[in-house]
């Protein structure tokens, strides 16, 4: 019987990179440089007052481009292991990540980065199960330079190397593949908010297909229930646009989740790419395994917290 830590650590990964795969890609169009610094919100505008609004629209991308990304993750969860109405097992697990990289485009076809290389400046993880302390260790892709390049058409695959050519090996393939997901891709986002005139206070929602794009659940964990944003404030010269993002998530099949997180996604207006995000909520999950005879349930409740800031460097700038 798998302990709940290893069933956790699947669960980690999904969540990590469905929200990551989209919110912190590659850009496909060069936006403004945004600041790594905190958000703070205003109170909207008067009911009598004429709300601010802002439009949104997108840049073609170009070779030189480059994006530094910061990315962290932490998750605590407390696991079950059922069988029948017996108590296996219990423990409390917490997972943490960290990311540091920096992708530069190197090839553009129609305006959409379809080329990345992206070097892992930092890529750590650590896993603490009950009162151990937890132990710190550096992913495979630490310190590490990879080529990236999507194959032509919608379904084209992403083709990755190391500098030298070669294929990297199994794990480094799984973390690389994940976090350039998006290299190729449209910005799902980007699509959604392009044109659009949204006013201080307002709350648009996603449709479903693209708030599954955006937040890329595998569908073994679910899908997006809600995805929804209030714009909070338009800052620095109205080019950054601050959203509060709520979404929930799930699944209701043999492997059940739900996932509840919010808070501040920055926007740059010209170009609808994310400068910083930062969510959090609770997590939960419930999932039967064995066969007939040794049927038992992991179940688990916890809270996630995540954090994603990049910083663009337009090479025409």
């Amino acid at each position: 019987m798998p302990t709940p830590s290893r069933q956790i650590l699947s669960v980690t990964a999904v969540v990590t990179f469905g929200i990551t795969s989209a919110i912190a890609a590659p850009p496909s169009q060069p936006p403004a440089t945004s600041a790594d610094r905190p958000v703070t919100f205003n109170a909207p505008a008067s009911p009598t007052a004429t709300p601010q609004t802002v439009t949104f629209g997108q840049q073609d991308g170009h070779v030189g481009d480059r994006v530094e990304q910061k990315l962290s993750l932490a998750m605590k969860l407390t696991t079950s292991v059922r069988q029948g109405n017996q108590l296996m097992e219990k423990e409390l697990t917490t997972v943490e990540s960290n990311q540091r990289r920096t992708v530069t485009t190197t090839a553009v076809e129609a305006g959409r980065t379809m080329a990345v290389k992206v070097h892992f400046v930092e890529a750590t993880k650590s896993l603490a199960v009950g009162e151990s302390n937890s132990s710190t260790s550096p992913q495979e892709v630490q310190g590490k330079t990879y080529l990236c390049r999507r194959e032509p058409g919608d379904s084209g695959k992403l083709i990755i190397t190391d500098e030298s050519g070669t294929m990297p090996t199994k794990e480094e393939l799984e973390i690389v593949s994940q976090s350039m997901e998006m290299v190729g891709r449209a910005n799902p986002l980007g699509e959604f908010l392009h044109g659009r005139t949204i006013a201080v206070g307002e709350t648009v929602e996603l449709p479903k297909e693209v708030a599954d794009r955006v937040f890329n659940l595998s569908g073994k964990f679910g899908r997006v229930t809600r995805f929804d944003l209030t714009l909070q404030e338009v800052t620095e010269n109205n080019s950054r646009a601050v959203f509060l993002a709520r979404i929930d998530a799930g699944s209701n099949d043999a492997s059940q989740m739900r996932l509840q997180v919010e808070g501040p996604i920055v926007v740059d207006v010209a170009s609808c790419r994310t400068g910083q995000t930062s969510l959090a909520g609770p997590i939960g999950m419930s999932e039967t395994r064995g066969s007939y005879s040794t049927t038992y349930q992991v179940i688990g409740t916890g809270r996630l917290q995540m954090s994603i800031a990049s910083d663009y460097r337009d090479v025409r700038r």
